[in-house]
């Protein structure tokens, strides 16, 4: 792949994907539920959103949520990147 190429790819990935919020964002949410959020004044969304956890498992999942429960009671774990 030439120089070239490259350097229009990353043209490409700084102009089209997003990386960070550069502003604070306007909504405050309070509570997760699936695929929803729910906002400070009650609003309902479709979380467009869903992050790494969220996206397969869904917000506030009973399964995930009683997984992670046992296993804080056996070992909590922090992983670092190296």
């Amino acid at each position: 792949m030439s120089d070239d190429s490259v350097k229009g790819l990353i043209g490409d990935y700084d102009k089209y994907v997003v990386k960070k919020v550069s502003e604070p964002f306007p909504i405050i949410f309070t509570r997760g539920e699936g695929v929803f959020l729910t906002d400070i004044s009650g609003k309902r969304y479709l979380d467009f959103w869903a992050g790494i956890a969220t996206v397969s498992a869904g917000h506030n999942n009973p399964e995930v949520q009683d997984a992670v429960k046992r296993q804080m009671d056996q070992l909590v774990h922090c992983a670092s990147w190296s």
